[in-house]
C-alpha cells in the first residue's frame, strides 16, 4: 500500500514539474527544481536565540540544529552586542540528531542594546552549511 502511494505521489510530482516546464520553458523548470530539491534535501533545522538569565543583568547566546538523522559536525555559537562579537563558543557533535551549544554570560550594559546570537554548523558528512540568527533588544 505504501509503495502505491509513493508511486502516485511521485507520478503527481513528475506531472507538476512537466506542466511547469511546458508553461515556463525547460530552463525555468530546471531553475525552479534546483532550489526546491536543495531545500528538500536539507537534513537539519537550525535555531538561535539571545536571552537574559532570569533575575540577573546577564545575557548569553544559544542555538543548535535538530536533524532528521544522526550527523557529525562542529557548532559555533556567537553572541553579538550592537553588531560586535562579545562571546564565542564551540560544540563538537558526533553521531547525534541534536547538537546544541551556548556562550558564557556577559553583563548587559545600561541603555538599549541589540543582542544577537549566530550559529553556524556544517554537517561533515554532507558538507551542508547551516546558519541562523536570533536577536533581542534590551
Amino acid at each position: 500500500m505504501r509503495k502505491a502511494k509513493r508511486g502516485a505521489i511521485g507520478g503527481l510530482l513528475a506531472a507538476v514539474l512537466a506542466a511547469g516546464s511546458m508553461a515556463a520553458g525547460p530552463a525555468a523548470a530546471a531553475s525552479m527544481a534546483g532550489p526546491q530539491a536543495r531545500a528538500a534535501a536539507k537534513l537539519c533545522s537550525p535555531w538561535a536565540m539571545a536571552d537574559r538569565v532570569d533575575r540577573t543583568g546577564k545575557m548569553y547566546g544559544a542555538g543548535g540544529v535538530t536533524c532528521k538523522a544522526q550527523v557529525t559536525g562542529v557548532l559555533n555559537v556567537e553572541l553579538h552586542r550592537n553588531g560586535k562579537l562579545a562571546r564565542r563558543a564551540t560544540a563538537k557533535c558526533t553521531y547525534q540528531k541534536t547538537c546544541v551549544g551556548h556562550t558564557k554570560t556577559i553583563t548587559d550594559s545600561s541603555g538599549t542594546q541589540e543582542w544577537c546570537a549566530r550559529i553556524s554548523f556544517t554537517d561533515l558528512w554532507t558538507n551542508d552549511p547551516y546558519v541562523k540568527w536570533g536577536c533581542v533588544t534590551t
